[in-house]
């Protein structure tokens, strides 16, 4: 343990002009050395940077090692459904539906937990984008006007955009295009 963190001290004082190309590095030494939050920061900053580059499954395999360190400390639950958020959008962008709407089910119910409108919202969304992708339009509905109920209970605009433009998408693959305008002006 020691050795570890002597190896992530001296990289973070080596390397401190430019630690970007370390994080992945720094974040595994943390993990070995049992510095929890230091662990944390790092693999939070190398699977962004990771998932900026598309290079998805270590962005996936990263933030599994982060969520496994944020289930230590039990105090960020905003983190870890941020984290899982995060995650869901790698395995929809990569055809992991079915693991991503598992994902999306348990950012709902931390967030619920917490009584997190926002985080609930966008669990909901991507759990509509995925039963849209995936041709399961009635339910993409239903998840989209209950992700619509949360971010206007909010008054999220950036949310309540989304999905418009989430159920415009449906009405239009589904041939309605009337509805489908409605959406996308509204």
């Amino acid at each position: 343990r020691q050795l570890h963190q002597l190896t992530a001290e001296t990289m973070e004082t080596l390397y401190a002009t430019n630690l970007a190309k370390h994080y992945a590095d720094l974040a595994f030494h943390y993990e070995k050395a049992e510095f929890t939050d230091k662990a944390i920061e790092y693999l939070e900053k190398a699977g962004d940077d990771a998932k900026a580059q598309y290079q998805n499954q270590q962005a996936l395999g990263l933030y599994d090692r982060l969520l496994i360190q944020l289930q230590k400390v039990l105090v960020f639950p905003e983190k870890e459904i941020d984290t899982l958020l995060k995650k869901g959008k790698i395995l929809d962008l990569t055809g992991q539906w079915k693991a991503c709407q598992d994902v999306c089910e348990e950012a709902f119910r931390l967030s619920e937990q917490i009584d997190d409108t926002r985080r609930m919202g966008q669990a909901k969304l991507l759990a509509g984008i995925i039963f849209r992708r995936t041709g399961q339009y009635d339910m993409a509905l239903a998840y989209f006007e209950q992700a619509r109920t949360l971010f206007e209970a909010i008054n999220d605009k950036e949310g309540l955009g989304q999905i418009l433009t989430g159920m415009g998408v449906v009405y239009q693959e589904i041939g309605d295009y009337e509805a489908a305008r409605m959406y996308y002006e509204t």
